[in-house]
């Protein structure tokens, strides 16, 4: 697994214009208060700060997979493991229920055991664990193949090919959706040989998923505002 930086900056004028949008807001904030009565302030929830006796999400131990229909490469078996707010394995009453969104290409049991039955991509294999009135899910993304021996992988990588940088520096722009304010993901799977391997089902993360998220099964970065960020498939 490999991990990719990347800074987040706003442009200067639109830094000028926040700059002055923060001055301004004090005062537009008391010319309102003069002119509403009872006003009350928004309730933002603030995360406890001993978040570990709570059930904080659910993770899949296989974000990703490439199954094929030949066996003994048509089945694998995943796991949803419940995590507290430390990222940590929670012991919950109950299990996991798993579904996927294309039973006719791939199959999961009560336990979580994925069977390949036909080649296809971008299949989703849904996990789903209740624990009082909370419910978490998450998703493993497979890729179904024909051949009956997939290649084994070489390399694996994110990494720009020399002389690219690793290092990506990624302006945000608040006042318009500008399309180039957004990069992708230079994935490189290869076998031994050095040859591409295509298909490979991929699910990426990011260190920072608030401010500069990815998207998990396309690679693509967008900024959201100020910060720095690494990136792993």
């Amino acid at each position: 697994m490999t991990q990719m930086p990347s800074i987040i900056r706003a442009p200067h004028a639109v830094g000028r214009v926040l700059r002055r949008c923060l001055f301004l807001a004090p005062v537009c904030a008391t010319m309102l208060a003069g002119c509403v009565d009872d006003a009350v302030a928004p309730h933002v929830p603030a995360r406890p700060a001993d978040a570990t006796p709570l059930y904080w999400s659910l993770r899949n131990d296989h974000r990703a997979v490439t199954l094929s229909i030949a066996a003994p490469h048509d089945t694998l078996r995943i796991r949803a493991v419940p995590l507290d707010g430390a990222g940590k394995p929670l012991i919950l009453d109950g299990a996991a229920t798993y579904t996927s969104s294309q039973p006719a290409r791939v199959q999961v049991s009560a336990d979580g055991l994925i069977r390949a039955i036909a080649p296809g991509t971008n299949v989703y294999v849904i996990s789903s664990l209740a624990s009082g009135n909370t419910r978490h899910v998450d998703t493993t993304i497979v890729t179904v193949t024909s051949l009956a021996s997939p290649p084994a992988v070489g390399e694996f990588s994110v990494q720009p090919v020399p002389p690219d940088s690793a290092r990506w520096t990624v302006f945000h722009n608040l006042l318009t959706l500008t399309p180039g304010y957004t990069k992708r993901l230079p994935l490189h799977v290869r076998d031994a040989a050095g040859n591409p391997i295509p298909g490979v089902a991929v699910r990426y993360t990011s260190s920072d998923p608030e401010q500069v998220p990815i998207g998990s099964f396309t690679g693509e970065i967008k900024a959201k505002g100020h910060g720095r960020a690494t990136f792993a498939p």
